[in-house]
């Protein structure tokens, strides 16, 4: 069911995005360039039975006739006609990971990706639908295999977009992860894309987008990215700068991002929300550690095992305290969510 964009052959389609303020619109036509025909928004809190829920709890409860309704009502005020649509999935309702499979032969590849996926989902596969694409063949010279690039969503999810499309006269095209519909959106094709990469395969990766005519990757530092002023659209921070250790170096970030972005660029950026029971421990003893270094390091400096090799170091960020950070630092929050992480989207002020 899930598909990403590359796969649509349709010219003309909506994207809708549910959101927990708002429900939002967009008719696209496709061709050479992306055109924004038109566009409609209404607002939605009073149709929830409960809030969205993650990938583990009970997801998306809400009054899908009324859902309906509300898109049917933004359509035909903007009078819109297009019946197909792309509904976009929040985050924190999908699960993406990544892994090498041995080498193998092509018609191998899909029980194997069932397999592995058993040792990475936190749920049964018969509770999600799985997509998978290769991303990339020798990973390594030390990893002669195929990277996965691997994604699960609850079948209540997609069951609930696909009651609301039925209610709403809608073909469902796709659903798709909502930032990587913000980013499609907020880049022109005629932009260069620019990725900065980092890692284990770094190497690799550079020689690799050598070859490709529309990217370019440059390995670089979040304190001083190899950009140069307001030269980019949109940047992603994700599940990173909670790995900078000190307040004057997290500022000194997101200056750098602010820098870096052209005047109302969108910035997204993602922290592991470390409030969550599972890291309460975590959380005592960075505070013990704390008292112990007579303040040495910072109350909420945490240090959590990693792959079972190495003890990771983590800044717990609260909630109020990034978007303070963000705010203080030239940025408009446009949304923010908390779960599993917690999640900002913001636009850079002119």
């Amino acid at each position: 069911m899930i598909k990403f964009p590359f796969k649509l052959t349709s010219k003309k389609c909506l994207g809708i995005d549910i959101g927990i303020s708002s429900i939002k619109v967009v008719e696209l036509s496709r061709g050479r360039k992306n055109i924004l025909e038109n566009y409609g928004e209404i607002e939605t809190k009073f149709l929830y039975q409960r809030s969205l829920g993650t990938l583990g709890e009970t997801p998306l409860l809400l009054s899908s006739q009324a859902i309906a309704r509300a898109i049917l009502s933004v359509l035909e005020a903007a009078e819109i006609k297009t019946k197909k649509a792309i509904f976009s999935i929040p985050d924190f309702s999908s699960f993406f990971t990544n892994f090498v499979l041995p080498p193998m032969a092509k018609e191998e590849i899909p029980e194997a990706v069932r397999f592995e996926a058993r040792q990475h989902i936190p749920l049964p596969l018969s509770a999600v639908t799985l997509d998978w694409q290769i991303i990339q063949r020798g990973v390594a010279k030390e990893e002669k295999g195929v990277k996965i690039l691997l994604v699960a969503v609850s079948n209540e999810i997609i069951h609930q977009y696909r009651k609301i499309a039925e209610y709403a006269n809608l073909e469902l095209l796709a659903l798709e992860a909502e930032v990587f519909g913000l980013l499609r959106s907020s880049v022109s094709a005629e932009d260069e894309k620019k990725v900065i990469s980092s890692g284990k395969s770094a190497k690799e990766t550079l020689e690799k987008a050598k070859k490709e005519k529309n990217a370019k990757f440059i390995k670089g530092d979040l304190l001083k990215i190899p950009l140069k002023k307001e030269s980019v659209n949109v940047v992603l921070e994700i599940a990173s700068l909670h790995h900078i250790p000190s307040k004057k170096l997290r500022e000194k970030a997101i200056k750098e991002v602010n820098r870096v972005l052209k005047k109302n660029g969108i910035f997204i950026v993602s922290v592991w929300n470390l409030s969550q029971p599972k890291y309460k421990k975590y959380i005592k003893k960075a505070f013990l550690k704390s008292i112990l270094t007579l303040g040495k390091y910072d109350p909420r400096d945490t240090f959590i095992p990693w792959a079972k090799k190495a003890e990771r170091y983590y800044y717990a960020f609260k909630e109020n305290e990034l978007k303070r950070l963000l705010e203080t630092h030239n940025f408009e929050i446009i949304e923010q969510e908390k779960n599993n992480n917690i999640v900002f989207i913001c636009k850079k002020k002119k």
